[in-house]
């Protein structure tokens, strides 16, 4: 399975000539996916999910192998993983290193599109995978979670969910071979950190994207219980200033009101 969000991609492969790997269907990964006031990447509805992966051949007994063609080959493919994760329970692999990495190793590429006959998929909604605003606004005051940013350093220092730590997306792969680091790798950036991965964790970044490569990670490092907030820093960051330029606003008018009474 080829995933992108991008509005061309279907279009890219199915017209190029070198375009995809052999055997590989095309998955919209922000299929039904809005985006809304304070969110960047809605979740999609749940019975057009359901149809629009049934449409494409795919019942929950497939074992799904997943490939982008982002840099790393993580960011799509980490989404797609975790939208099915949430939403059913196929067993899903990622090609590490993706379709960059494909043609770096001269690998076969094809034109052909496969077709499959339609599969009956059923969605089974897992909520404990996924966080809201308001129950980031309650763990920040009872800190039962662990808030972990996957935004790049400069973009956590520029500003950050308060008690939230950073593990960084662009340090989970090898600047050399531009593959996900070996898990060793991995644990020793938990432990640098410092936090325990039998505690529940929150995964978050921008715009939810990243935060699914980072729950891939923490899940593949053997983490108890790992939640993405879909509305990330996105949704935070505006929710949070307005929630201050309301109180400052109110309090403005208390202040000009005291004001008139003496002046």
């Amino acid at each position: 399975m080829k995933s992108n969000h991008f509005k061309d991609s279907i279009k890219n492969f199915t017209s190029n000539i070198r375009e995809h790997i052999p055997g590989a269907i095309y998955v919209d990964v922000a299929f039904d996916s809005r985006k809304l006031s304070f969110i960047e990447y809605s979740l999609p509805n749940v019975e057009a999910w359901q149809n629009y992966l049934g449409s494409l051949g795919i019942s929950n007994d497939h074992k799904l192998i997943i490939y982008d063609r982002s840099e790393f080959g993580f960011k799509q493919s980490s989404r797609l993983r975790y939208l099915i994760e949430i939403y059913g329970y196929n067993t899903v692999q990622i090609l590490n290193g993706g379709y960059n990495d494909w043609i770096r190793n001269n690998y076969r590429l094809s034109s052909e599109i496969p077709q499959y006959s339609k599969e009956d998929y059923k969605v089974f909604y897992e909520p404990e995978l996924l966080r809201i605003y308001e129950e980031i606004i309650e763990n920040i005051e009872s800190k039962n979670e662990i808030l972990i940013d996957a935004r790049n350093s400069s973009e956590y220092d520029d500003g950050h969910i308060p008690g939230a730590l950073n593990m960084p997306y662009n340090k989970f792969f090898d600047s050399k071979t531009r593959l996900l680091k070996r898990k060793e790798e991995l644990m020793e950036m938990v432990n640098k950190i410092g936090f325990d991965l039998d505690k529940p964790i929150i995964a978050y970044c921008q715009s939810g994207i990243r935060a699914s490569t980072l729950k891939l990670v923490l899940d593949l490092l053997g983490a108890q219980k790992v939640s993405v907030y879909n509305g990330s820093w996105f949704e935070y960051s505006q929710k949070s200033f307005y929630k201050f330029d309301k109180i400052f606003n109110s309090l403005m008018k208390i202040f000009d009101n005291v004001y008139s009474l003496f002046f």
